[in-house]
């Protein structure tokens, strides 16, 4: 009887969707705050976590050179033990040759994927030409689709690098915007600027988190601190939490056996 209980709240709260994943962008290669985010998110224990590009240092003249930052930082990310998905960055993708090995290592540079009662969408802001530092073309009418094809979802994501919304000749408020706004889109995640800034336009949270390196583009006081986030997915809401690496830690992160004699000093 018990165990059927556990069952049946097991398969309750699936079917709510609860579930927590992670968010960080632009650590540029293996940065010291990447380390540190990567050992707090294995307390945290979220279904996933999502990074918001610039994952190498990028701009390499040489292959071997992109393929050598590629496995470094895939060796890296092996330490987190949950699911990775990667958002390209302008340091990932810059030119035909890095584009295809990017390709190379994670297949595509758009995509989708559902996870319990909401959507995910990933984005590529790395286009040239005509399609460059706004979402025209092939992706576009590929986002109209997947945005209709689950209209029915709860709740739904965007992700991407640049923050298309802040450049003067994007589209994205002549058509991005609007399509967001029709389909309930919540809230969109970008990096590239390091910094944390958060906006509400028409009820879409704006958000960009590009504070997983050592480089920062503005004072702390103005959003430039190291950072990643929390999001917290519940049946009819969402909770985004801004967490500073280094005050998150495992329970036995001091234990009875090191401090025994010390703790006996200090009885009373």
């Amino acid at each position: 009887m018990r165990r059927n209980l556990w069952v049946i709240f097991f398969w309750v709260s699936c079917l709510r969707g609860d579930f927590q994943f992670a968010i960080f962008g632009d650590n540029q290669g293996i940065s010291p705050f990447l380390k540190e985010i990567i050992k707090e998110v294995n307390v945290l224990k979220p279904d996933f976590i999502i990074c918001a590009g610039d994952m190498i240092p990028g701009y390499f003249k040489d292959t071997v050179e992109i393929k050598d930052a590629w496995e470094d930082f895939k060796k890296e990310i092996e330490n987190l033990n949950i699911s990775f998905y990667p958002v390209p960055g302008n340091r990932d993708i810059w030119d035909k040759n890095s584009r295809d090995m990017y390709i190379k290592e994670w297949r595509r540079t758009y995509y989708s994927f559902k996870y319990r009662n909401s959507f995910f969408i990933i984005l590529d802001t790395e286009g040239k030409g005509k399609e460059e530092n706004s979402m025209k073309g092939k992706q576009f009418e590929w986002l109209k689709k997947e945005l209709e094809k689950n209209k029915s979802i709860k709740h739904k994501f965007i992700f991407l690098h640049r923050p298309l919304w802040l450049y003067k000749n994007s589209n994205w408020f002549r058509e991005i915007h609007p399509l967001l706004l029709k389909y309930n889109v919540e809230a969109v995640f970008a990096g590239h600027v390091h910094i944390y800034c958060f906006n509400e336009i028409d009820g879409i949270k704006y958000i960009i988190t590009g504070g997983a390196g050592k480089h920062l583009s503005l004072e702390e006081e103005k959003g430039g601190f190291n950072h990643y986030l929390l999001v917290k997915v519940k049946e009819d809401s969402i909770n985004i939490m801004v967490i500073k690496p280094g005050g998150i830690f495992p329970e036995n992160v001091m234990t009875f056996e090191k401090i025994e004699e010390d703790i006996k000093k200090v009885l009373r």
